[in-house]
């Protein structure tokens, strides 16, 4: 039996432990916290399993919240031009069979998962592992995956400049609450600005349904937050919403009316943090053997193109596939980065491209260099059909490479869903 060690108990590492243990493979995950503390934790970016990500998790037995998590059906986008009036369209992840996602807070799920995992037969090694750890247990193993995006473990993978990495720096300003007036009942609440971006969306938490509100801004932006953030502890949640109501009172006041009434959840309901978005190798040798990288150890996108819980399931569908493929060849270091090429032309790739695309959307260089998407955007306001293929596709952002960013591609799509 094929000894593997993940390290880091997040959506990606979880999600392939679990499907490697039901393949009879021995799974050790290690994590720097035990399921009781990621339960007591701070909350994280709220982060959707979209229904491509959901359809992989059901298949491994881990979609255990269908009963109690609100759908999101399909998303609200509104649209903030620079220098023309707002625009709205609605999309719904059903209009090409993509059915349905979820949000679930990250401290229940993995929380869960980890347990899960456990009682199925895994194990688990509760230890906050340092480069030292991972290169002296890379001995035991056949396999040492890496699934830690950030501090020591994070750094060791080189930052790959000659790829896009769709990324760019943003202040994430969260708040759980239990109420807001949504635009649209089981969708997903969009605003797309050159001041930033806003989501609104439903969200299963340890209470039960309640509302994530989430501004995403630019370092030194008006949406900017990063003040709330205290030098130790947790901001408070009460003071990140008044700031973000405020804030968008004054920015996008339809949208403070709207989430105006919600109180926050708890004492742990608010986040404030500054995302550093990257694609590094994904391959280092260490002393002890090579260890390979995967999700957020090596590609994490721009957030508000809402793929990470996206990415995460899909690299772990990918090397999955790869490790079982491998049957009992040795892992060597040309076999692990052929397996993450295979994950980033499976739609790594296409994610951080889509990402790109959205930070730049008011751009005024970028929109007199892609003046047809102003076009599609204009369409989709206007005709169901394009509005559903625009917000359907973020399922599978592959979908976009074709049609969305050839303008020639785009305008026979238009001329087919919305002729003149």
């Amino acid at each position: 039996m094929r000894k593997i060690l993940i390290v880091g108990g997040g959506q990606s590492g979880l999600h392939l432990a679990h499907g490697l243990l039901t393949r009879g493979y021995d799974v050790t995950i290690m994590s720097a916290q035990s399921s009781g503390e990621v339960r007591r934790a701070s909350p994280s970016t709220t982060q959707f399993s979209l229904p491509l990500a959901l359809s992989s998790e059901r298949e491994l037995g881990l979609d255990l919240w269908s009963a109690q998590a609100p759908r999101i059906s399909g998303a609200r986008l509104e649209l903030h031009p620079p220098y023309m009036p707002p625009a709205v369209l609605s999309g719904s992840f059903a209009a090409h069979g993509n059915g349905f996602g979820v949000a679930v807070d990250r401290r229940v799920k993995m929380a869960d998962w980890l347990e899960f995992f456990e009682d199925q037969g895994g194990k688990v090694v509760i230890h906050g592992a340092t480069l030292t750890d991972v290169d002296y247990f890379s001995r035991m193993y056949d396999l040492t995956i890496v699934a830690v995006g950030g501090g020591e473990l994070g750094a060791v993978f080189d930052v790959d400049q000659s790829r896009l990495g769709g990324g760019h720096q943003r202040v994430i300003t969260q708040v759980l609450v239990d109420r807001v007036e949504p635009a649209l009942t089981d969708y997903a609440d969009v605003v797309s600005a050159a001041q930033g971006r806003i989501l609104i969306a439903p969200v299963l938490t340890a209470d039960g349904p309640a509302y994530s509100v989430c501004v995403m801004g630019e370092p030194g932006g008006p949406l900017d937050g990063s003040h709330l953030r205290p030098e130790r502890g947790r901001p408070h949640p009460g003071q990140v919403a008044e700031w973000i109501v405020g804030t968008l009172a004054r920015e996008f006041p339809d949208v403070a009316a709207r989430i105006q009434h919600g109180a926050p959840l708890d004492a742990t309901a608010a986040l404030v943090s500054r995302v550093r978005p990257h694609v590094r190798k994904p391959v280092q040798r260490l002393s002890g053997g090579a260890v390979l990288g995967m999700a957020d150890a090596v590609v994490s996108t721009d957030p508000i193109g809402g793929q990470g819980w996206n990415l995460s399931s899909l690299c772990a569908q990918v090397y999955l596939q790869r490790i079982v493929e491998h049957g009992d060849q040795t892992f060597t270091p040309d076999w692990q980065q052929e397996t993450f090429e295979a994950f980033w032309r499976s739609g790594g790739e296409s994610a951080a491209r889509l990402s790109d695309l959205l930070h730049r959307m008011w751009d005024p260089e970028a929109a007199e260099a892609m003046p047809h998407l102003t076009e599609v955007l204009f369409a989709a306001a206007q005709h169901q059909s394009v509005a559903d293929r625009f917000i359907g596709d973020l399922a599978d952002p592959r979908r976009y490479d074709t049609w969305l960013y050839d303008p020639e591609s785009a305008s026979a799509f238009l001329n087919e869903a919305a002729p003149a």
